[in-house]
């Protein structure tokens, strides 16, 4: 028996690092729009976590009876977890916020991480593990474009946006070490980053660092889902793909087969997952256990279509995670038939699945 808690604000808890995080009214809007995302792949028997503070009562429970009646969602709806001492603990993603969360249910310390390994996957969930899973990609022999790098100092990034643009790329991306969705990241060519200095080193402020790397003529995005088994071993599972805007800002992930999927992601480089596969197992095998999915990205460069092995590190539930579960499920069930996909999307008005022509 599993206990999942759908808790999206737990990447900007992280940045954050303390366990009576406030987050913000749009982080919690959507936090709370979609607690019952996790009926749509749960068992009969698997809770899905609504903290006590959110319950509605019959309107929680409507709500969750619409989602059995649409897509044949499974699960018991809970505010109360405590008793379950036998259960799985399944949260989005682990915190110091999440964890106070859970314990509010009657989850006890014993079924949940401790300070130390959660400081750990704080430190592992900072956006310069790319560095490291890219690095370790490369000596296994992929192809990549150039390596983030972690900079403190708004000099640095501007003479790294410089470098970039006479080496043909179109510009320079920003990113704060820990941010959720697209958010807390900056794009352009030098001079619209060099009109955006305040707003760079602010960044630098408030986090510490920036990450920054070339800003790549995209043509797809998609990413590769893994598990982590908690000792040692992380092994692949699925692909997933997902729709961005103009501004790379995320917009839904595809729901449907995985021979539906691989088609739209296409081929990849010989070598690519097991790579993936022995880098994340040398990086994070032995301090996180669950879901984790890598994001990668499709490009050109000078006139040839590449990959980008490595964009983020996602060490928690995803989107993509989502996805794949439910098509799974919705197809088991006979809800999803050959060949048709659909969009899974969260925001503040709900969850979205909704038919793709």
């Amino acid at each position: 028996m599993k206990a999942w808690f759908f808790c999206p604000e737990n990447d900007m808890a992280l940045a954050d690092g303390g366990a009576r995080y406030t987050p913000p009214a749009g982080a919690l809007a959507v936090g709370r729009a979609g607690r019952l995302l996790p009926m749509l792949w749960a068992d009969e028997d698997d809770m899905v976590i609504v903290p006590r503070r959110e319950w509605q009562g019959e309107a929680t429970v409507m709500s969750a009876d619409r989602l059995r009646s649409l897509y044949g969602a499974r699960g018991r709806v809970v505010c109360e977890a405590g008793l379950a001492e036998d259960a799985d603990i399944m949260p989005w993603g682990w915190s110091p916020y999440t964890r106070t969360l859970l314990g509010e249910t009657g989850i006890s310390a014993e079924q949940m991480y401790d300070d130390m390994a959660l400081e750990r996957i704080r430190g592992l969930s900072h956006r310069r593990i790319s560095v490291r899973i890219n690095s370790l990609m490369s000596e296994s022999g992929i192809s990549l474009p150039p390596i983030p790098v972690e900079v403190r100092a708004l000099d640095e990034v501007m003479t790294l946006s410089r470098d970039y643009a006479r080496r043909g790329y179109r510009g320079v991306v920003v990113k704060l070490p820990w941010s959720c969705s697209s958010r807390g990241v900056v794009m352009g060519d030098c001079d619209r980053i060099a009109a955006l200095t305040s707003q760079i080193e602010g960044m630098i402020r408030r986090q510490g660092s920036v990450m920054v790397e070339p800003w790549l003529e995209r043509t797809a995005d998609f990413a590769l889902l893994f598990e982590s088994d908690g000792e040692g071993r992380v092994a692949y599972r699925a692909a997933s793909t997902f729709v961005t805007d103009s501004a790379g800002r995320y917009g839904g992930n595809v729901v449907a087969q995985q021979s539906v999927i691989a088609e739209m992601v296409g081929t990849l480089p010989s070598g690519l997952i097991q790579a993936a596969e022995t880098a994340l197992s040398r990086t994070i095998g032995r301090d996180y256990r669950g879901w984790l999915g890598v994001d990668m990205m499709r490009y050109t460069y000078e006139g040839d279509e590449r990959i980008a092995p490595c964009v983020e590190v996602n060490l928690r539930m995803t989107m993509g995670v989502a996805a794949y579960l439910t098509a799974a499920r919705m197809y088991a069930d006979g809800l999803l038939r050959e060949g048709e996909r659909r969009l899974l999307n969260v925001t503040p008005a709900g969850i979205n699945l909704t038919k793709i022509p």
